[in-house]
């Protein structure tokens, strides 16, 4: 008998259907068309993962590249499973999503030229994931962000108030935190290296803050957080929140969370007391690496403003690039590393 035709439908219902599984190291999965190169699995969290059978597939763009990983799996035969696996965000809605996505992939001839029809799908896949990648990018930077709060509030407690007065980064300011005429950069990667995004010179360059204080130093305080699955031991956006509400008077409570809830223009979910009305505030994170550079250092090379003076047919404030600083600049004393150095660093007179 002629096998049933993929529809839409189908597979929306198949991916419903489909269930956890029951080890991080192991997965369920029930194949998509007759050929079994495609095939769709939930991990032990319940998110959704897409099956590529073959070789490592090359992504152009960042929001895919970011959650496709190629590795083998043994069958319960004991044969070797070589595949791709798309990592899908968590939400309902992308149960029809990955259908859509499925679909996508089965017409552009997955099953009979891989590379190709990954390639012509890709753009619809980057379509589906760029919202969640723009709201993972917010909450990572203000992971760290919150995540140096607390840190700063654990070396003075005291100095609380003065601590929400100089955290800046959650509007569009050119310096994240402000202490004084030292200034402070914070970036946060979910990467192993001190690799991030310049959103211009002004990031790396001293100026002016606020209160027309000079800069006299400015750091560049890169920090690695890695992401864990819902339920897991770690901190939450949620719990920092709470944390340094703690330590705030009640007066500034109220302006601390009015910050958190608009942070970088978004629209979190956080009632007065500090607990996280949407799921995503309670994602677990650990901290993998702490490093604070200072950016005077000469060994550094990055552009600042003086770089683009020739150029005058360039908008200087539009220049934006990507930095990787190295692990060790100048022995212990640039970066200095682990947040407790960080912060008796940044508080010394």
């Amino acid at each position: 008998m002629p096998s049933e035709p993929v529809t839409f439908e189908s597979l929306r219902h198949e991916l419903t259907s489909a269930t956890a599984a029951i080890a991080a190291d192991e997965r369920r999965i029930s194949w998509v068309g007759t050929k079994r190169r495609i095939a769709i699995s939930r991990d032990a969290t319940g998110q959704l993962e897409i099956f590529l059978v073959g070789g490592p597939l090359v992504a152009r763009e960042r929001a895919v590249r970011e959650r496709l990983v190629h590795d083998s799996w043994v069958t319960a035969g004991g044969n070797l499973l070589s595949a791709n696996r798309l990592r899908l965000p968590p939400g309902e809605h992308y149960d029809a999503i990955g259908a859509t996505l499925l679909l996508e992939l089965i017409d552009k001839g997955y099953e009979s030229g891989p590379d190709a029809a990954f390639r012509r799908t890709e753009p619809l896949v980057a379509l589906a994931l760029e919202p969640a990648h723009a709201e993972n990018a917010v909450l990572t930077g203000l992971g760290g962000e919150l995540y140096t709060f607390a840190a700063m509030i654990r070396a003075d407690f005291a100095a609380a108030e003065l601590c929400l007065d100089a955290w800046q980064g959650w509007r569009r300011s050119s310096r994240d935190f402000q202490l004084g005429a030292r200034g402070v950069e914070v970036k946060t990667s979910t990467t192993s290296a001190s690799r991030h995004h310049v959103q211009g010179w002004y990031q790396v360059e001293p100026g002016v803050a606020a209160d027309g204080t000079v800069e006299t130093e400015l750091h560049l305080l890169s920090i690695g957080i890695r992401w864990l699955a819902t339920g897991s031991a770690g901190m939450t956006i949620e719990s920092l929140v709470k944390d340094i509400l703690i330590a705030l008077p009640a007066s500034r409570r109220a302006p601390f969370l009015d910050a958190v809830r608009g942070y970088a223009g978004a629209a979190l979910a956080l009632d007065h007391d500090g607990t996280a009305g949407q799921t995503s505030l309670r994602r677990p994170f650990i901290p993998t690496y702490e490093r604070l550079y200072d950016l005077a250092d000469k060994r550094i090379s990055i552009p600042v403003s003086a770089d683009f003076t020739p150029f005058v047919d360039v908008v200087t404030d539009s220049v934006s690039f990507v930095i990787e600083l190295p692990d060790q600049v100048r022995g212990d004393r640039n970066p200095v590393v682990g947040m407790h150095s960080i912060m008796s660093r940044l508080f010394a007179a």
